[in-house]
């Protein structure tokens, strides 16, 4: 029942950015890697990686590998610094900049209603290989679902960016859900919309986010 659940809205998906959504070739498709395994009852270690294709979907143009620690300091905090080792493709010249990312996540969790909400604040320090360092702060606001369909637990979320001598640079707005694979293993499918500043424009981009998770 899972796997139909997940091909039927994967149909749909792709019919909605074939047919309709994507008529300006803004479609991405980012696939995120992570595996954790508890240290204690407190803490969690995290090893991420994730690619982004864009140009409808066909161009590699970021990846990168990150790790996170995971303290939960009580049941309505969870404080996590981390790193990213980060690459982007420079559209100017077609060659790959690398960027050292640390950062620091506040994580404020509460419950409205039976939905559970997470306030996660990140503050990124952006040190690139060649140019200028610079600091960017995030805000995202997460609801979970206390219903499932299917096995799929809903979700939503939005998130902004605020970044160093541009202002609010970026905003990502995702709807989906997460299903059980196995008892250690979850996917998380989502559809963002994202709006990216540009000099003085907004870019607008369509994304398919698939997101794996394993415990360990």
């Amino acid at each position: 029942m899972r796997i139909l659940l997940f091909a039927i809205i994967s149909f749909l998906t792709f019919s909605l950015f074939g047919g309709v959504v994507n008529q300006n070739n803004d479609f991405q498709v980012w696939i995120l890697e992570s595996v954790n395994t508890p240290l204690s009852d407190k803490f969690k270690l995290h090893l991420d990686g994730e690619l982004r294709y864009g140009d409808d979907g066909s161009t590699l143009y970021l990846w990168y590998i990150q790790t996170r620690l995971d303290y939960s300091a009580c049941n309505w905090l969870d404080i996590t610094p981390g790193y990213r080792h980060l690459y982007v493709l420079r559209p100017s010249d077609r060659k790959w900049l690398l960027i050292y990312d640390p950062l620091l996540d506040i994580t404020l969790k509460s419950k409205l209603g039976r939905w559970q909400i997470a306030d996660r604040n990140r503050t990124q320090y952006l040190l690139f290989d060649s140019g200028p360092t610079l600091w960017q702060y995030r805000n995202r606001i997460l609801a979970i679902s206390p219903w499932k369909l299917g096995g799929l637990n809903p979700q939503i979320s939005n998130e902004f960016f605020f970044r160093e001598n541009v202002g609010y640079a970026e905003n990502r707005f995702s709807v989906g859900g997460t299903f059980q694979t196995t008892k250690k293993t979850s996917c998380t499918l989502l559809y963002t919309l994202r709006h990216q500043k540009r000099s003085d424009m907004w870019k607008r981009h369509h994304v398919l986010w698939a997101i794996l998770s394993q415990s360990f």
